[in-house]
């Protein structure tokens, strides 16, 4: 049987029938690729049961790049990033949210928007799950742009947006889940690992993909500071509607993870969370990184 491919809900497709044990062939690669630049997410099943599969999964669709946070590398593999681990202490804060003590939340963003540079995409592999929880989320942004009113298309072409590198959500202000709080050290003590201080960044709010050509709405929630060259007031007010408008279900695409899944997303056109799980259990995810990096964006400055 060939491979397949069949469509995921409201986003994305899943790949049925690639035997990735073996080596893929060039026509699988081409199909695959083809796929990739038309859906934005793609859904590997219960195939990667191996570091060297995870890599040749990836290969498929570019090179492989190390990461900017060099503390998040898995070791003995610079191309390998531990995005969840099994630890002694979670590596980041607990929240409550919506009353349940949830550990490993991490809000919708893409990647990398903190530097200038995006990278073209990643892909995720789950080795461990909890027995609860612990799903990622995907948004197609060339879709919410698409569904956006002409009249706001006109409005915010050519704007740019401030992002910066957020640790936790303290600062967001559109689009959080609530209630939502951060537990104490008492409530489930946690160590922060280490991360460089970076610049803030500028990216369009609109964003045009280099190989497709289409537009996507750049929005980011996670790392959003503002609109360049607005009020705070109406630079608000706009984000808030956008984040509104991009956060509804029709867009998106949450999996219910299994050991040795793996997802491959376009971050050039994707946003991305993981919606934790109760504190206390455990998830292990290893994620590649895609070369070929989108220059999009600068460093901010006042003068900007």
């Amino acid at each position: 049987m060939g491979v397949e491919f069949k469509p995921l809900e409201s986003i994305g497709v899943e790949v049925i029938g690639l035997d990735a044990s073996r080596p893929i062939d060039d026509a699988t690669k081409a199909r695959m690729y083809e796929e990739f630049l038309d859906h934005g997410v793609m859904l590997f099943r219960n195939i990667c049961t191996t570091p060297e599969i995870h890599f040749s999964i990836s290969k498929c669709f570019g090179d492989l790049e190390e990461h900017t946070l060099k503390d998040l590398h898995v070791e003995g593999n610079k191309n390998l990033i531990a995005v969840s681990a099994r630890t002694e202490l979670p590596p980041g804060p607990s929240y409550w949210i919506k009353g349940k003590l949830t550990t490993g939340f991490l809000f919708w963003h893409q990647d990398l928007v903190y530097t200038p540079e995006i990278c073209k995409g990643a892909v995720l592999r789950m080795i461990e799950c909890p027995k609860e929880g612990g799903e990622t989320g995907w948004i197609d942004t060339t879709k919410v742009y698409d569904a956006l009113p002409e009249s706001t298309k006109k409005r915010i072409e050519g704007l740019e947006a401030r992002h910066c590198l957020r640790l936790t959500p303290e600062g967001i202000k559109y689009g959080l889940p609530s209630p939502m709080r951060q537990a104490t050290q008492e409530e489930v003590p946690w160590k922060m690992a280490p991360f460089p201080k970076m610049p803030d960044t500028v990216h369009p709010l609109v964003s045009t993909h280099p190989e497709t050509g289409r537009k996507s709405l750049a929005i980011s929630p996670y790392s959003i500071i503002s609109i360049l060259r607005m009020s705070p007031q109406e630079s608000d007010v706009l984000i808030s509607e956008l984040v509104a408008h991009t956060l509804q279900p029709q867009f998106m695409y949450i999996h219910k993870w299994a050991p040795n899944d793996a997802v491959l997303w376009d971050n050039r056109r994707t946003l991305h969370q993981a919606f934790g799980y109760p504190a206390g259990l455990h998830r292990v995810a290893h994620r590649t990184t895609l070369d070929s990096k989108m220059k999009s964006g600068r460093l901010y400055s006042e003068a900007a």
